[in-house]
């Protein structure tokens, strides 16, 4: 957990540095940075939700084959 939580620190901060070099601006750049991280989580949270689902329907399946 540790790992992942570090990992969106970096990741959020290159995406702010990014945006302020591009922009010049500290405040737009912050907004990026704080935008992504939120999408990028809730990206995250339903990209494991529909790979869930996915795995589930093929264990049923192999079950339902295999009996």
């Amino acid at each position: 957990m540790v790992k992942a939580i570090s990992w969106r620190i970096w990741a959020t901060t290159t995406t702010a540095l990014v945006a302020f070099v591009a922009t010049g601006d500290w405040r737009l750049s912050l907004s990026i940075g704080g935008l992504e991280a939120v999408a990028k989580i809730g990206l995250f949270v339903a990209h494991e939700r529909i790979w869930t689902r996915i795995q589930t329907r093929e264990v049923k399946h192999v079950d339902h084959v295999a009996h």
